[in-house]
């Protein structure tokens, strides 16, 4: 991994939300807690981004998240913003919101940021489709750089993933479009499809994206893009392996996204953020999750998924069909997909 690779800055500002997603993999006595990070606590994060930067060049991407983080009052998020200004003054990062918008008043904490990403559930939006499509829209006139992040749920598999993405594309008006395949934590499960069928799901993204090439649509647009000397953080591929740093509002600390989402031993905060990052219980965590496992060393395919998620593998490693959580049958069309679309381009050159 070369030095300059961005570092993932998971910061749940709160863990408390107002919505009802199927496929959350948060668990409920987490969601229950009353806990919103200070500024002060932000201003410390970043902070310590600032120093790890100078030392190793890794530039900071920085999400904003929860749980719901627009249920944290405006006042705070200016407060992290201009702690975001002061504290990476002359450093290349960037800087993100995660919100379902679920009301005016997150359109407005959403108008205070340059980026953001919108998640979308077909379960969830059944009654307030027309608000969320004014909201995205309100967020759009104010210049707001929008996305869109679809958990491949159940749920959203019996809604049939290209329904979705015409959806997103012609109703919604999205041309970035991020397919992510569901956390299994505890609470999540129940929404889990076999692995089978999310890369049925996969293949049908990527046969709407040759259709649709002005789209870019992850986890499709990202292989097509991947380099061997590099990592595509595409939703396969565990952010672990982007060095991703996974914040409470309480300051403990993780490598796994999905990890902090459940009850568990996360590094306490000790008063000393970086040295919690550089700790050797981090740096165990980050090897356990970089492992793969014994069936993906001989795959032709370890390179672009990594093992997949690890949640997942505890979770559910194969289906009855034999298909893996790295989701190979996928990649395997995606192969075959690729070496089609460079025949078709030497076709065109040569005539």
């Amino acid at each position: 991994m070369s030095n300059n690779k961005p570092r993932l800055y998971h910061i749940n500002i709160t863990r408390r939300c107002n919505l009802g997603c199927t496929h959350c993999y948060i668990e409920p006595e987490i969601r229950d807690r009353d806990l919103i990070l200070s500024p002060g606590q932000f201003s410390e994060i970043m902070a310590t981004a600032r120093d790890l930067y100078r030392e190793d060049q890794r530039p900071p991407e920085i999400h904003i998240i929860g749980g719901e983080p627009t249920l944290v009052p405006i006042e705070h998020h200016r407060a992290y913003l201009d702690a975001v200004s002061k504290q990476l003054d002359g450093i290349p990062h960037t800087l993100t919101l995660v919100s379902a918008l679920p009301n005016r008043r997150a359109v407005k904490i959403g108008e205070l940021y340059s980026e953001v990403i919108v998640s979308w559930d077909a379960d969830a939006r059944k009654q307030n489709q027309w608000l969320w499509l004014g909201h995205i829209n309100t967020l759009r006139r104010a210049g707001v750089d929008l996305r869109v992040a679809v958990t491949l749920s159940k749920t959203v598999l019996a809604y049939g993933i290209d329904r979705v993405l015409d959806y997103l594309l012609y109703d919604a008006g999205f041309e970035e479009i991020h397919l992510a395949p569901l956390i299994p934590t505890p609470n999540a499960q129940v929404e889990m499809p076999l692995n089978g069928e999310i890369s049925k799901a996969l293949i049908v993204s990527a046969k709407w994206g040759v259709a649709h090439p002005h789209v870019e649509i992850m986890p499709y647009t990202g292989l097509l893009q991947f380099n061997a000397s590099g990592i595509v953080y595409d939703g396969l591929v565990c952010p672990v392996q982007q060095d991703a740093i996974n914040i409470e509002p309480d300051l403990r600390i993780c490598s796994c996204v999905g990890k902090g989402g459940v009850s568990d031993d996360l590094i306490g905060y000790n008063g000393n953020l970086t040295a919690m990052i550089r700790s050797a219980a981090m740096q165990q965590e980050k090897i356990m999750h970089s492992r793969l496992p014994a069936y993906c060393l001989k795959c032709q395919h370890q390179e672009l998924c990594l093992g997949g998620c690890r949640i997942a593998l505890e979770h559910q490693p194969f289906d009855e069909s034999g298909e893996c959580h790295g989701f190979s049958r996928f990649l395997d069309y995606m192969a075959d997909l690729e070496a089609s679309l460079e025949l078709r381009a030497e076709q065109i050159v040569v005539r």
